[in-house]
């Protein structure tokens, strides 16, 4: 906690809407536990070797992807870590830790929000899926509780990221999305999934990926201009309008093909 406790102790000078986060974060009661198991050399290699070829094998086995986004991004979280401390909103959710589930978030509540509100739209989003926010795997093989905390944020709000690209949890659409995961946050498990994602889909998905007005490329484009979506605290944003919370976080441009495999917000 020393590098988070000097960046808020920095920060907080400049801010007084900082010192109130600090002022909260004391009495969170929802905060991630940190379970690090440690891992030889060997044993890691291994494990991401095997990782590796299960999720190529088998691009449906999440639990093997999540396993190998863990294990190969560790040396690139140092920078996520940043880009969340790199706003009040981000170093809140440092301190607090919290999870996203359905033990911290009330769905009942979401489901009668205004149907433009963000919180609606992501009820939305997770019935026309047929998914729920349960099933991200808990971070075990990074030591520093920091890091692990930021990996275990990233997993558990990739489905607003496929909120945000309009996107489902079809392979078109997961490839969409780690396309955006790639030129945003930069973890190789995104720019593995890139490059194998097209492989699976039917030529009609790939045309729709493809080219210079396709998925991919707007994808790409949003990837690189959107905020650092890594410090968002959704939990704040659940009555905030849709278009205008899209709008502040750099989502200006709709995806260029709107048809069935969209979502229609």
């Amino acid at each position: 906690m020393a590098h988070i406790g000097n960046v808020i102790r920095q920060g907080a000078r400049s801010s007084k809407a900082e010192s109130s986060w600090m002022a909260v974060a004391h009495r969170a009661s929802h905060v991630h536990k940190h379970e690090y198991v440690p891992l030889s050399r060997p044993h890691k290699f291994a494990l991401t070797l095997g990782s590796l070829f299960a999720s190529l094998i088998n691009p449906a086995r999440g639990d093997m992807i999540a396993l190998l986004s863990e294990l190969s991004g560790e040396p690139l979280l140092p920078k996520l870590r940043e880009m969340m401390l790199s706003s009040p909103e981000g170093r809140s959710l440092m301190m607090q830790r919290p999870a996203i589930n359905t033990q911290s978030v009330e769905m009942k509540y979401l489901e009668q929000l205004p149907e433009n509100t963000f919180g609606k739209q992501y009820w939305n989003w997770l019935k026309w899926c047929n998914v729920g926010p349960d099933t991200r795997a808990k971070v075990r093989f990074i030591q520093d509780s920091e890091l692990a905390y930021v990996m275990q944020r990233y997993r558990e709000c990739h489905d607003f990221y496929h909120l945000m690209c309009s996107m489902p949890v079809n392979h078109l659409g997961e490839t969409v999305v780690k396309i955006f995961e790639a030129a945003h946050m930069g973890l190789p498990v995104a720019f593995l999934s890139s490059i194998a994602g097209p492989l699976r889909l039917s030529n009609e998905e790939r045309s729709s990926l493809m080219g210079t007005d396709g998925l991919a490329a707007w994808a790409w484009k949003m990837g690189k201009k959107s905020k650092p979506l890594i410090g968002v605290r959704w939990e704040e944003h659940w009555e905030t309008d849709m278009d205008q919370l899209r709008a502040s976080l750099g989502f200006d441009e709709p995806p260029p093909i709107q048809n069935h495999t969209c979502f229609h917000h």
